[in-house]
């Protein structure tokens, strides 16, 4: 029984640091400047962009447009 206590305060204590950590890392890149954060931004979502579009490239690739068709 002592275990499920201690158990439940261990979760309790590590969501108030976790929730600690976001806070300050938040005011911390709210701190910045902000077109420099807008530019990092926009180049992640062109990186991650570049790689949603290999990984489809990849697909038909190996599986072939004939064999996609195959199963709707």
């Amino acid at each position: 029984i002592l275990s499920i206590f201690g158990s439940g305060l261990f979760l309790l204590v590590q969501v108030v640091i976790l929730l600690d950590f976001t806070h300050t890392w938040n005011d911390a890149w709210v701190a910045k400047d902000e077109d420099f954060w807008y530019c990092v931004l926009a180049s992640e979502f062109l990186i991650d962009l570049c790689v949603s579009c290999s990984f489809g490239l990849q697909i038909i690739w190996a599986a072939g447009i004939v064999l996609c068709l195959l199963h709707p």
